[in-house]
């Protein structure tokens, strides 16, 4: 029985999952922000079609309160690998523990005052190759209780201090 559900499910997120591709397909004219999700070979688990239906739809969504924080990371690294991940987006993943965006374009001091503020379970911070941050956007940190952490390579803005 629990197969047949699992097929069932699948069946159903595969068409939704579809449909979601036709609507991209009519408006990716209009915003090249939206991401067309091309299914080859088959079909996602529910949880892989939970996170990339919510990457695909993250204009949507005011709030993630109520997710598990798993479920949370994994939109982050979606989002991140796919360098979909934008500045308004953060207030969305706080719960993450471990944010890494190597040589991501537009990580400023902006991005790391908002991370300081409210990544409070933020345990592994890697901005490498972050050009854009300074001195300042790392003083912003300072505070985060339970960064283990923090990767700083080639951010070349930064003093020697």
């Amino acid at each position: 029985m629990g197969s047949s559900c699992s097929a069932l499910l699948k069946r159903g997120a595969v068409g939704e999952l579809h449909q979601q591709q036709g609507e991209a397909e009519e408006d990716a004219s209009k915003d090249d922000e939206e991401e067309k999700v091309v299914l080859e070979g088959g079909g996602l688990t529910l949880l892989e079609f939970c996170v990339v239906s919510i990457c695909s739809n993250m204009s949507r969504f005011a709030s993630f309160e109520g997710l598990p924080d798993e479920l949370v990371q994994q939109i982050f690294d979606t989002l991140a690998s796919k360098n979909k991940l934008r500045l308004h987006h953060l207030g969305l993943v706080t719960s993450v523990a471990d944010f890494s965006v190597v040589s991501y374009p537009g990580v400023s001091d902006e991005w790391m005052r908002i991370i300081g503020s409210n990544f409070h379970s933020l345990t592994r911070l890697d901005i490498s190759g972050c050009v854009e941050v300074t001195d300042a956007g790392v003083e912003a940190l300072r505070d985060l209780p339970c960064i283990s952490t923090l990767r700083l390579d080639k951010c070349l803005r930064l003093g020697d201090a």
